[in-house]
């Protein structure tokens, strides 16, 4: 195991979205949930291949293996479960609400869950500290990750409690490399 130098969180490519009033069903953003998991990005021609990185770890969700390969392209790239984005809780009350309302009351349950079966803010610190330990484990010295939004978050907190600096804004902007170093 080498020393890293570098670390870059990076987000997901753009997707398509949903308009934050648009107003949904339980059963539609519940769909939505499911569908997210598979979707690609919009378009990925005005991002070009960043030369910096030694190897690139990614999420196994399409739209950051996608982006993985166009940031990464000349670089070992390593595809995992563990960068996944934080996951969006399904509900099942019979409400009508506007989109970035579900996403905002799904981040709220996730705060405030202790279901076991599914991923509590705890679980997904875990992750995140699990996250980071692979990314030390790797023997190259400059490592991409392509992740996405909210677990970019978690990601950071981790790096910082470990002694590296290094921001990006609460909302990574899509494609853009937020480099971290040791203090």
């Amino acid at each position: 195991m080498t020393l890293i130098k570098k670390i870059a969180l990076c987000r997901h490519f753009p997707i398509p979205t949903i308009s934050s009033w648009k107003f949904l069903s339980t059963n539609k953003f519940n769909d939505w949930i499911e569908k997210n998991k598979s979707v690609l990005p919009e378009e990925t021609d005005s991002f070009s291949p960043l030369k910096a990185w030694d190897k690139c770890l990614s999420s196994d969700l399409p739209r950051a293996k996608k982006t993985a390969s166009v940031l990464a392209s000349n670089t070992i790239i390593e595809h995992t479960d563990i960068l996944r984005e934080v996951p969006f809780i399904p509900f099942s009350f019979p409400f009508i609400l506007p989109f970035g309302a579900w996403l905002l009351l799904s981040r709220l349950r996730w705060l405030l869950i202790k279901n076991n079966k599914l991923e509590t803010k705890q679980a997904s610190l875990k992750r995140a500290s699990i996250a980071i330990d692979l990314v030390f484990s790797q023997k190259e010295n400059n490592i991409l990750v392509v992740s996405h939004g909210f677990f970019i978050h978690l990601l950071s907190k981790e790096l910082k409690k470990r002694g590296f600096e290094g921001s990006h804004p609460t909302t990574p902007e899509y494609g853009v490399p937020y480099v971290f170093e040791k203090k």
